[in-house]
């Protein structure tokens, strides 16, 4: 197709990132650095390639050097690429096998912010009560109580990408002068033009990003701060790679961007951001300020050749309030339709005496050609202001294509527009429609000491649905930058960024993803219940700091349940706990669950708990992650993996207590989970008979059913007791339960015998027809030491069963000893394939040090949770003592490809180390069988 040329006039130098100018004109101003080539020079030519499925970037690189050209950078989608001439611009066109490829002139990201409101005198007076070095947005979310904890954001690396001159920067305000290269980055055209920062000149909205540090450094006064400022989407890539190597931990972004993609999370800007959450960054961005007079949304209707704008009537100019600075047109609905079915508009800018459109002047112009390749969005690149007198109108003129499917959205960063616009779906703007858990979009509560969303801030849903923004900050605080107050979702995404450092600087979560869903989960619920398009998940306010006093790890003798117990079971239909925890999870959010003091448990003394927990009917593969509240890092480990929409899957964990006695669970998907109590650690500093797990060498098989004599459905079968083991002495066996080759799906239970009463009150695994599950579990004992299973599939279903005996919990029969306690840690991870050896061969070995996350040596046993991650068929691992003979038993099992599957084992070691091999049975295949990752959760001694 032919080259997209910018509107008016080609971005002289991609200078000022949208400054406004009086209409009609040409983008002006100085340069923001020394690209590589000025694109203005008649010898040389720099464009942006966009490439999809049907263009390669390959093909791209090739034949921009056979047209003696060269690659600046490259992003997701985008390639930035310099040639000799224009007609070698117009050359690339021919790249790819058809007609579909756009060449572009380079579109800047960013909007230069607005002049920051007036904050009312009562507001001022009430700020001055924090002096002159602080704002007050750490008050207003509690983070003056982590500063007294101990907790300032020391040591964590906070990126802001915004605009910058150094002329404001104020070293007792805002921290060290940054250093170009070392602490500051400006990117334009592939070229560093840090320069700029410093050069005194204030090319509009420069002091912005100054105002922003200032809100994450009274937040976090510790933290690191790195400056950056990128102009393409390339830019942005070539940016973001350097806050990564410089070791950046949250990014804060307070900016506004043009459309590049449809509003669901897809596009250019989206896929850079989920780049830096997938290595480690968590974005926090600012929702925008859309919501009033700056958004809008009809289903396309002609009068004529044009648009008519509105629910109803032939006006076809969309009036605005003053300025114009543009973030796109755009119809999402043909984004995915091929070229040839899309609906082309053509749009104009015009200027006219006010109310009198007809008697106008156009005075920008976008023509994309959509059916020629373009996407659905039309880009004006320079902002434009009237003349007095004068109003500016938008006409959209239609080329051709079925506009039945057609949604006209407009997203004015201006003054506003004058008619038709509303707030619902303004949020569906780059970053801010990202629906990774790692980007954060930020409302406003303005004034700040209220509970309101400001009128200003954007709104969802995105385009495809989901709530935004993710949740709302205070905004509207003194700021010395502006010698006022600092509004708008702007100056509420620092304070959230700033959070986010202390979060870091306390260990309570990993960076990225993790972080993310942490931030979320510090909300006060607001406007409608839930999440919604307004609020978002709440505002957000920290919780109190973590107390310092690190797990409980007394040694511990278990007290095991008569039977299981259910804790908690979130369907509403079958509700189990704490009316607060009752509901379906959104992705990300944590649950807090006091145990300490239910379901017989005493109020003190109690170390850590045994539990069964289900994920049920997840809506994505997920991972699940029980740890003690407040006391361990998010994300650092999980306990149970799903692999596909719609699973229940369980897995016993032993988590030590956290704060007040609890438990925390957090889910990455949507769905509901169960918790199953089986019993409880009591601290115990004596020798001791009852309560002490005794290992045995190698785990001995009692049952297997297979061949012929699978377990039934309601049918209760008693397990054979193993061999050499005094029963009088045990109070439990420790064992690994196995389904496999069941007929239909249904869950296995494992009870005391003779239990009827029992029966169906929890479960142990659940299965699906053909699968093999394998879960652990404590299972007290009858009078004569026995235990059972029992099951339940659906219709005749039923399933071949495996009982692998691991050890034992003593009785008051056994001898006294300090051996066998449990000791609770911080959950950690010890080994992960993906990060170390890569994906395991069949019948590779590994040893795991349990020492590298504070086991000791003189450890007994330690409590497992081992993963296999995307294994590539069936299998199964076996772990051991290091040192010791390797059983034939297995602790994990799976028996699809691409499963992800977690089992949790007790199993002995030997110098704090134990053995774990991979086995893909009779395959025997050469190719690597999957990456396994093994965690840590506590020790014997």
């Amino acid at each position: 197709m032919p080259r997209l040329h910018a509107s008016v006039a080609t971005l002289t130098a991609l200078a000022v990132v949208t400054t406004f100018a009086s209409a009609p004109a040409a983008a002006t101003g100085d340069s923001m650095g020394e690209p590589s080539a000025d694109p203005t020079d008649s010898s040389t030519v720099t464009v942006e390639v966009l490439v999809d499925n049907a263009v390669d970037e390959a093909e791209v690189v090739e034949q921009v050097a056979d047209e003696g050209g060269t690659v600046i950078a490259s992003a997701p989608g985008v390639v930035l690429v310099e040639v000799p001439d224009e007609a070698a611009a117009d050359e690339l066109d021919d790249i790819g096998a058809d007609a579909d490829v756009v060449v572009r002139d380079p579109v800047l990201v960013d909007v230069r912010p607005e002049q920051i409101p007036e904050a009312p005198d009562d507001l001022l007076e009430w700020l001055e009560q924090y002096g002159p070095t602080t704002g007050g947005a750490e008050g207003y979310i509690g983070a003056d109580d982590w500063h007294d904890a101990g907790f300032t954001g020391a040591g964590v690396k906070v990126g802001v990408i915004d605009f910058f001159d150094t002329t404001f920067w104020d070293i007792a305000e805002h921290g060290p002068l940054p250093v170009a290269g070392t602490t500051a980055r400006c990117v334009a055209l592939g070229a560093d033009c840090s320069a700029d920062f410093f050069d005194g000149v204030d090319l509009g909205g420069e002091r912005h990003g100054v105002a922003v540090v200032e809100i994450i450094r009274d937040v976090a006064p510790d933290a690191e701060i790195y400056i950056g400022q990128a102009a393409t989407t390339a830019d942005y890539q070539i940016l973001i790679d350097w806050f990564v190597a410089k070791g950046v931990q949250v990014i804060s972004r307070s900016l506004g961007s043009r459309y590049d993609g449809p509003g669901d999370g897809r596009g250019t800007l989206d896929d850079i951001a989920a780049s830096a959450t997938a290595r480690g960054i968590t974005w926090v961005n600012s929702g925008g300020n859309n919501g009033e007079r700056r958004y809008y949304r009809q289903p396309a209707r002609l009068s004529g050749s044009y648009v008519a704008f509105g629910p109803s009537g032939t006006d076809t100019y969309l009036d605005f309030r003053g300025c114009v600075q543009l973030g796109g047109i755009r119809w999402a609905g043909d984004w995915d339709l091929p070229a040839a079915q899309r609906t082309d508009y053509d749009a104009y800018l015009v200027e006219a005496p006010s109310g009198s459109p007809g008697a106008g002047t156009v005075v920008a112009t976008s023509t994309a050609d959509q059916r020629a390749g373009a996407t659905p969005i039309e880009l004006f690149e320079q902002g434009y202001c009237p003349d007095p007198g004068n109003r500016l109108y938008l006409r959209l003129r239609w080329l051709g294509g079925d506009i039945s499917n057609d949604v006209i959205e407009v997203t004015d960063y201006g003054n506003g527009i004058a008619q038709f616009a509303q707030a619902p779906y303004s949020a569906s703007v780059p970053i801010v429609d990202s629906d990774d858990p790692g980007v954060v979009a930020v409302g406003a509560i303005d004034p700040p000491f209220g509970t309101n969303v400001a009128s200003y801030t954007s709104q969802g849903p995105t385009n495809d649905g989901r709530e935004a923004p993710d949740l709302a900050a205070v905004s509207g605080f003194s700021n010395t930058v502006y010698g006022s107050t600092f509004s708008g979702t702007s100056a509420a995404a620092p304070v959230v960024a700033g959070a986010a450092a202390l979060v870091l600087d306390a260990g309570l979560a990993a960076g990225g993803r993790p972080l993310g869903s942490f931030l979320r989960n510090q909300t006060i619920d607001r406007g409608d219940p839930g999440v919604d398009n307004v609020f978002g998940h709440g505002q957000f306010t920290l919780s109190s700091p973590p107390e310092q006093v690190g797990i409980d790890d007394r040694p511990a003798v278990f007290e095991a349940l008569d039977v299981p117990q259910r804790v908690l079971d979130t369907r509403p239909d079958r509700a189990v706990g704490p009316i607060d925890l009752i509901g379906e999870l959104w992705p990300g959010e944590t649950l807090d669950l006091p145990v300490a003091g239910a379901a017989g448990l005493p109020s003190n003394g109690a170390t850590a708990v045994a539990v069964n927990i289900v994920s049920v009917t997840a809506d994505r593969p997920s991972h699940v992650q029980a740890f003690p509240t407040e006391s361990a890092e998010l994300g650092a480990f999980s306990n149970l993996n799903i692999d596909r929409p719609g699973q229940t899957r369980a897995n016993f964990a032993i988590v030590p207590l956290g704060a007040d006695g609890s438990i925390s669970i957090n889910s990455i998907a949507r769905g509901h989970i169960v918790v199953d109590l089986l019993g409880w650690f009591r601290a115990e500093s004596d020798a001791v008979s009852a309560g002490r797990f005794v290992e045995f060498e190698a785990a001995q098989r009692v049952l297997d059913s297979r061949p012929g004599s699978p377990l039934g459905s309601g049918e209760v079968r008693t397990v054979p007791l193993p061999s050499g083991v005094d029963r009088s002495r045990v109070d439990a066996w420790v064992v690994t339960v196995t389904a496999t080759r069941a007929s239909a799906d249904g869950w296995v239970q494992a009870i005391p015998a003779g239990r009827a009463d029992a029966v169906g009150t929890t479960s142990t695994l659940n299965v699906t027809a053909g699968d093999t599950v394998a879960n652990a579990a404590i299972v007290p004992v009858d009078d004569d030491g026995r235990i059972a299973l029992t099951s339940f599939f659906l219709g005749d279903g039923r399933a071949d069963v495996i009982v692998d005996v691991t050890g034992y919990i003593t009785s008051s029969m056994a001898s006294a000893s300090t051996d066998g306690r449990f000791v609770a840690i911080r959950p950690d991870r010890a080994f992960d394939s993906r990060t170390s050896t890569g994906a395991l061969r069949d019948r590779q070995a590994v040893t795991v040090d349990a020492r590298t996350v504070g086991v000791p040596a003189s450890a007994s046993g330690v409590v497992w949770n081992t993963t296999i991650a995307g294994a590539a068929r069936a299998g199964h691992v076996n772990g051991w003592a290091a040192g010791s003979p390797e059983p034939s038993t297995s602790v994990l099992n799976w028996s699809t490809a691409g499963s992800t599957r977690a089992a949790s084992a007790v199993i002995a070691v030997a110098q704090g180390q134990g053995r774990f091999r991979v086995e893909d049975g009779p395959v025997d295949a050469s190719t690597p069988l999957g990456h396994l990752v093994i965690d840590v959760f506590g020790y014997f001694t």
